[in-house]
């Protein structure tokens, strides 16, 4: 037989020796210790990301709200402009529509004062006619004016719509 001692029945040793065992209890006690700073680590990690992605979503709903906040502008602005379009249109529209009344009354006047050697003989009654043409075509130009201004256009350029001076 042999000269070591046998052993009682039971579970059989894990270890070749006292300080294999020893090592292994040390490993093992260094695993447990260093597993708190493990998550310790893993923890300021994940704090880290969240910080970040909060940063990240704060800026971009502040960004979000600057942009609404543009468009907002931008479509009180773009509001405004199409009530001014209206009202220029309006005021154009105007103008034309009183521009071919006093185009209408000229020639009725004119179709009054049909006779011209009639006018040229009287001078006063020729005279009181221009007067009274210049003063219409004073207002409606005063109108037209008004219209360009709201309309935007300068005063050299023809209105969109309007044809061109027949006379």
């Amino acid at each position: 037989m042999t000269a070591q001692p046998r052993r009682p029945p039971g579970r059989p040793r894990k270890w070749i020796d006292e300080a294999e065992r020893k090592r292994a209890y040390r490993a093992r006690r260094a695993a447990e210790l260093a597993e708190p700073t493990q998550l310790r680590a893993a923890l300021q990690t994940a704090r880290a990301e969240t910080n970040k992605a909060r940063h990240i979503a704060e800026r971009a709903r502040k960004q979000a709200d600057s942009w609404r906040g543009r468009a907002a502008v931008a479509n009180e602005r773009a509001e405004k402009a199409r009530r001014r379009i209206g009202a220029a249109e309006h005021a154009a529209q105007r103008a034309r529509a009183e521009r071919d009344e006093a185009e209408r009354k000229l020639r009725g006047r004119l179709r009054d004062s049909s006779d011209v050697r009639a006018l040229l003989r009287d001078p006063d009654r020729l005279v009181a006619l221009v007067d009274k043409l210049r003063g219409e075509l004073k207002d409606v130009r005063r109108e037209l004016m008004f219209a360009r201004e709201l309309l935007g256009y300068p005063a050299n350029k023809p209105l969109p719509g309007v044809p061109a001076r027949r006379w």
